[in-house]
């Protein structure tokens, strides 16, 4: 199971580290046609909308795997050992509960507007809403896969310690 989120992982933080590239280079482009050459790119902002997009849906399950989504910790805090681990679980339960449905709408979504063209780019407005399809996919297998990881550690009485949540190794989330 590491293997599969280590090789998920490398691809989106490669994908979303690509996006990021792309996003900066085409709306640092679009000031200069837009500022110097008095002559905007009529699609750049479309296309950095699409790039936010994507990324946000891509990193969603690089967060989830490295523990950076917000957390509310009111309960979490006052739960150790092994009922910390629990309900670090069934919290990876419902993260796929919630992303496989959304993958699936999403993906119902793709193909329902995919005759539809974008306004600047000419695209199929498929192509914008499949990051919604994918990056569900991800985040939905990202925490099946975690939460397999997490019942291995229990069975094999590796439960947290002192506190410690099952999250993986290094695991730095937001608490609030």
């Amino acid at each position: 199971m590491q293997v599969v989120s280590k090789v998920t992982g490398a691809v989106l933080r490669a994908a979303v580290g690509l996006l990021m590239i792309a996003l900066v280079a085409v709306v640092m482009t679009n000031v200069i046609f837009r500022y110097v050459l008095k002559a905007p790119l009529p699609w750049a902002e479309e296309f950095a909308r699409y790039c936010m997009v994507y990324m946000a849906y891509l990193a969603a399950p690089l967060a989830l795997r490295e523990g950076r989504h917000v957390r509310i910790t009111v309960i979490t805090d006052r739960l150790r050992g092994v009922w910390a681990d629990v309900f670090q679980l069934v919290a990876y339960l419902v993260v796929a509960c919630l992303a496989i449905p959304v993958m699936y709408h999403g993906w119902n979504l793709v193909q329902l507007v995919s005759f539809q063209m974008t306004p600047a780019m000419r695209i199929s407005m498929s192509i914008p809403y499949f990051g919604v399809a994918l990056g569900m996919a991800f985040l939905a297998l990202e925490s099946i896969v975690l939460f397999i990881d997490g019942v291995i550690r229990l069975l094999r009485g590796e439960a947290s310690r002192a506190g410690e949540p099952l999250a993986r190794p290094g695991s730095r989330g937001v608490d609030v």
